[in-house]
């Protein structure tokens, strides 16, 4: 895939962005437990900031990854166990639910304020 000139000025400036989450979250992110979260759209690059609650934070990493990621890291992603991570996927994707195979994006992040 070729790269528009748009696009790697994107990746070079960082923006803020937004990202939604659930409000189970917000403590477990700022007492820094959940730093990955997994979407089916990439919602920014390495360096784009984004706030939730009172606090912002840097995204350190963007890359593919499927859906049964999230049970393998449901630490990072804020969830109690492996089971935790698929029950809340399931009801999220309610329609197709827990697809391990389907493709998204992992977003890394931490707080910086």
């Amino acid at each position: 895939m070729v790269e528009s000139v748009k696009e790697a000025y994107d990746r070079l400036i960082a923006h803020e962005i937004r990202i939604p989450f659930k409000e189970r979250f917000t403590e477990l992110m700022e007492q820094g437990i959940k730093t990955r979260t997994w979407r089916t759209r990439r919602y920014g690059n390495p360096g784009d900031t984004f706030r939730n609650g009172q606090s912002k934070y840097e995204l350190t990493l963007v890359e593919r990854a499927c859906m049964g990621s999230v049970p393998e890291y449901f630490k990072e992603e804020g969830f109690t166990d492996k089971e935790d991570a698929i029950q809340t996927l399931e009801e999220i994707f309610h329609a197709n639910g827990f697809q391990p195979e389907r493709m998204g994006w992992a977003h890394w992040f931490r707080r910086v304020e």
